[in-house]
């Protein structure tokens, strides 16, 4: 199709034109092609053949006979008839007629390769000999210039099996291969099959060789020999991807071509383990598949009876495919240089119109010769976030349209040729389709209705054609020149169904933007420089980010939400987009009119989401604004603040209403106007109403001033500053006064504009210091059985480890009471967490009885205490200690069966069960200890499983005193409660001696006196001898 380089040059379509221009086109395309699949299989297609049986380049020196001459592979040349030299590394015949010279081989069924050059006249045949067995016995299949023949000489009798005539161009150099396989004799000439022939004559014989008529012009080059085995990949392709599923997998469907008798066909991916992928291959192809691949690497294929037979596709991978369609030339490529992508590792793909696979470069489009496109430095940022290869499959044609003429409806050109070029590529499914569609439609004066109408319709029918549900991600049209006949309205609408289809159709996302991108200085549509191009490719980034990937950034740029306006100034809130906006002093973009028409806009300012304008003159009648309409906003900064930045979308002659300038009314501030003693405020407010932008609830604020009391007196306030309240809308509680202070309060609140009413009162609270008659705690009481301490165990000579178990409700707290003396407690823990069972009470002095209770509170309020439980903290020196490092009370509760009167009085309670185990600091039991339970004494020694057994022990206040190979330790516990048995696990350790830091000071206090009383005793000779 033409494009809009061309329009830029006639400015419209003569359709004369438009045919030279496409006939030009299609020239180019087709010779691209050619070389471009040549180059591709030269290049990356690696089949390797069966072995060689005979192979000469005819590297030599002229002059020198081919009966002397070494071939590369094989025994050597017979010349038969005819006399053969080497002339420019090819093998020349002297010109008699039917000269011919033989290589012996080692298979009947053969293949035979050779480059000839050709000499087009009648009586100048040239081709092979094969099956040769004596002058009189063999096949000749020869192409006498204007005739290809396949002639058996049989007992000196020639026969033609096949011929076609074909007219050779004098001087040029053509491939013959002569595929012999059982009695099948077919001749290709440049991979065109031209004749074939079924004999069985012969059909042994192992001799071939090369034949010439009467022409010294003939030359053979390249001539190869082997036994026909071959085996060519045809699916999948080199660099061809293959779309990963959620786990990075895919299946790699397989498919290809042999020559021979493979028994099945093997391959394997990526240097992974062969796998059968065809287990009976018939007809000379083979198919199959390999499940569950990712990664990027070389699929291999080969001959499991053969394996030297293979053949290969390098770079083929598991990752992500786009399609892009829905397009024109700005997808096409029109960017001043060709771009490449770069990855340390991955290889990225690209499938193209001329249905090639190969490597992602510029031109991804085989439309283009010399341009560059946004795709590979796309891939490049794809592949590095991603770490998958990635592919683009490039339908996009210039000059195209969804409406009018609609190449892209369904049924169209543009969509055939898209759904056609995908189904050929042999890909599996796409991560998305990338549309970039709408400069024809704008150009052609397509409405909104129907654009927005048009696409939705073509995209499901597309997603159908190619079984997949991957989205549309759709840029916005940008700059069009009023030259190409676009005129500013009509460029509004198309840029006003794109957004529409972004907002209200799930299948449709938004694509990049480029309003703001000034093309006018180019060719007035197409994005040329390398800077333009880098822009573009990473708000498509952001936006594919968005839709498939997960991306945090929002795909869409700032939105419209509303403005207002006062006298000379509109101000515009903005919603979405990433961030904050930035350069909102940039006037560029914008357009006001008002009743008088339209506004000149000095100056802008901003915040983090709205821009404010200052106009020439007040504003009068209905107002509107616009931004980005047309081409407005060409070369604006207007953006946010995202990694990469997107200006606000386009909004169109939006109303502007008059702002908000009334604040809310009719609301009050209640509280308490006088003295209290409760170090709480109360207040209630409300908000009153705003009939114009509503109350912002999230605005409302209370502030308070204090004044120091002196008696009942009020001293001066200072100023009202913001608090911090509990509860929620009307009522509030102010906890942070304080007696001997006044307070006075005022409330604020503001609309949704912005404007703020402060409500005050004249009430005054005068806090007053708490009479201690008149103490009262509103909190409740908590109720139940009193807590009861079950343990006291000393763990060292300043602390004590403490057992209980809570009975009562409600509680937040526990209060520890303790003390030297029983029921008298000098000191106090008030703030025990609620859910605590045991609590470590530290700071005590050594070898003292102490005396514990614990009891409940609820806030201010308090429950009955528990019993007293004394235990004795250790010494500071101690022999032969057993330390109780650990210790666990666990209970059996009475049988909860209901009893008669004769099973109770049977069953009066006659004591606890109390079975101690004692273990060692290795949890292992510990046989023989002697454990005495105080205060009715009992005695017993612990079993092989570290058990001492008690029954009948009354309630109360007991000792445990453990002793063991000369160590002993002691343990305070309290038995209670409707249970009938207590168990307790107690760990000991044994502890030799333990003397305090002080008792060391004093010991080595005294031998350094000791050792000075000696030294001055000698000094003065008063005892001779000491010791």
């Amino acid at each position: 199709m033409i494009s809009y380089e061309l329009l830029t040059k006639f400015n419209v379509f003569p359709r004369e034109r438009e045919r030279e221009i496409k006939r030009l086109r299609r020239f180019v395309k087709l010779l691209f092609s050619f070389v471009f699949a040549l180059t591709f299989f030269l290049t990356v297609h690696s089949s390797v053949y069966a072995t060689a049986l005979f192979q000469d380049s005819f590297t030599g020196v002229d002059g020198t006979r081919l009966n002397v001459h070494t071939p590369d592979l094989g025994t050597g040349w017979t010349e038969v008839a005819g006399t053969w030299t080497i002339n420019s590394n090819k093998a020349k015949s002297d010109g008699t007629g039917g000269s011919y010279a033989i290589a012996s081989a080692t298979a009947a069924d053969a293949v035979i390769t050779a480059q000839v050059t050709m000499e087009n006249t009648s009586g100048a045949g040239q081709g092979f000999i094969a099956r040769y067995t004596d002058a009189n016995n063999q096949y000749r299949v020869v192409w006498f210039g204007n005739l290809v023949q396949i002639i058996k000489k049989e007992g000196g009798v020639n026969s033609t099996l096949s011929s076609l005539s074909l007219d050779a161009v004098n001087g040029q150099t053509y491939t013959f291969a002569l595929t012999l396989n059982g009695s099948s004799i077919s001749l290709s000439i440049d991979g065109v099959e031209r004749v074939s022939a079924t004999s069985t004559f012969n059909q042994s014989a192992t001799i071939h060789g090369i034949f010439a008529g009467a022409s010294t012009a003939v030359r053979f080059d390249d001539f190869l020999i082997d036994n026909g085995n071959s085996i060519t990949l045809s699916s999948p392709s080199a660099y061809q991807i293959f779309q990963r599923n959620g786990s990075n997998q895919s299946n790699i469907v397989i498919a290809g071509t042999y020559t021979g008798s493979p028994t099945a066909i093997e391959a394997r991916f990526n240097g992974g383990a062969w796998t059968t992928v065809d287990s009976g291959p018939t007809g000379g192809t083979f198919s199959g598949t390999i499940s569950n691949q990712s990664g990027q690497g070389t699929l291999e294929v080969r001959f499991n009876n053969d394996t030297s037979i293979t053949d290969s596709a390098s770079y083929v991978g598991v990752g992500d495919v786009f399609l892009v369609a829905f397009a024109q030339s700005n997808a096409v490529g029109n960017l001043d240089n060709p771009k490449n992508y770069t990855h340390p590792t991955l290889k990225a793909g690209m499938f193209r119109e001329d249905h090639l696979w190969a490597e992602l470069a510029d031109q991804t489009d085989s439309d283009r010769v010399d341009d560059g496109s946004v795709w590979p430095l796309l891939a490049t940022i794809i592949m590095a976030d991603q770490n998958v290869p990635v592919a683009f499959i490039t339908t996009a044609d210039g000059n195209t349209s969804i409406v009018n003429p609609g190449e892209w409806k369904e049924g169209g050109s543009a969509y055939i040729n898209a759904v056609d070029t995908y189904n050929t590529s042999g890909v599996n499914g796409m991560a998305a389709i990338l549309g970039w569609l709408g400069e024809a439609d704008a150009m052609n004066g397509n409405s909104q209705a129907d654009y927005q109408t048009q696409l939705p319709l073509a995209l499901s029918a597309m997603q159908t054609d190619l079984g997949t549900s991957a989205p549309l991600i759709l840029a916005m049209t940008g700059y069009i020149s009023p030259s190409l006949g676009a005129t500013e309205s009509e460029l509004n609408a198309i840029r006003l169904a794109q957004m529409y289809l972004w907002t209200n159709n799930a299948n449709i996302h938004a694509g990049a933007v480029g309003t703001d991108i000034d093309l006018g200085s180019g060719d007035g549509v197409h994005y040329n420089s390398d800077a333009d191009g880098q822009t573009m490719t990473n708000r498509w980034w952001r936006t594919i980010a968005a839709a498939i990937y997960g991306g945090t950034q929002s795909a869409r740029g700032p939105r419209f939400s509303s403005a207002t306006y006062t006298s000379n100034t509109i101000t515009t809130i903005f919603t979405g987009g990433q961030g904050n906006l930035v350069n909102q002093t940039d006037k560029t973009g914008w357009s006001v009119t008002d009743g008088n028409g339209a506004r000149t806009v000095q100056s802008t300012t901003g915040t983090s989401n709205s821009v404010t304008l200052t106009l020439d003159q007040n504003l009068t009648g209905s107002v509107l604004i616009s931004f980005a309409s047309g081409n407005n906003a060409a070369g604006e900064t207007l953006l946010d603040s995202g990694t990469y930045p997107l200006p606000p979308e386009p909004f169109i002659d939006s109303s502007v209403s008059i702002a908000d300038q009334t604040a809310p009314n009719g609301g009050s501030v209640v509280y308490l106007d006088g003295s209290q003693t409760s170090t709480n405020v109360t207040l209630t407010v409300s908000d009153g109403t705003d009939s114009n932008s509503g109350i912002n609830t999230s605005s409302r604020l209370v502030q308070r001033k204090i004044a120091p009391l002196s008696v009942d007196t009020c001293g001066s306030f200072g100023s009202f500053s913001a608090i911090s309240t509990s509860g929620t809308y009307p009522n509030f509680l102010d906890s942070s006064v304080s007696a001997g202070n006044c307070y006075m309060y005022q409330y604020l609140v503001s609309d949704n504009t912005g404007n703020q009413q402060t409500y005050t009162s004249s009430n005054v609270v005068k806090v007053m210091y708490q009479q201690p008659d008149a103490i009262t705690c509103s909190s409740q009481t908590p109720t139940g059985t009193a807590p009861w301490l079950n343990s006291a165990v000393s763990n060292n000579s300043n602390s004590v480890n403490l057992q209980f178990v809570n009975y009562q409700t409600p509680i937040n707290h526990f209060v520890l009471e303790y003390g030297t003396k029983s029921g008298e407690y000098k000191y106090s823990v008030d703030n025990i967490d609620k859910n605590s069972k045991e609590f470590l009470v530290g700071g005590l002095a050594p070898n003292i009885t102490y005396y514990f209770r614990i009891r409940t509170g609820n806030g201010c309020a308090v429950g009955a205490w528990s019993n007293e439980m004394s235990v004795k903290t250790k010494s500071n020196f101690l022999v032969n200690n057993l330390d109780i490092i650990d210790s666990e009370i666990k209970t059996t509760p009475l049988d909860p069966k209901p009893k008669t009167t004769k099973d109770t009085k049977s069953e009066e309670f006659k004591g606890y069960e109390v079975n101690i185990k004692v273990l060692d600091t290795n949890q292992q039991p510990v046989l023989g200890a002697k454990v005495t339970l105080h205060s009715d004494p009992k005695e017993t020694t612990t079993d092989e499983n570290g058990l001492a057994k008690f029954t009948g022990v009354e309630a109360g206040d007991h000792k445990i005193l453990i002793a063991y190979n000369n160590f002993s330790g002691e343990q305070s516990i309290n038995l209670s409660g409707d249970v009938k048995q207590f168990d307790i696990n107690v760990t000991v350790d044994e502890n030799k001696v333990l003397i305090s830091p002080f008792a060391w000071w004093i010991i080595g206090g005294m031998g350094i006196l000791i050792i000075y009383l000696v030294i001055r005793l000698r000094k003065n000779k008063n005892i001779k001898r000491i010791i």
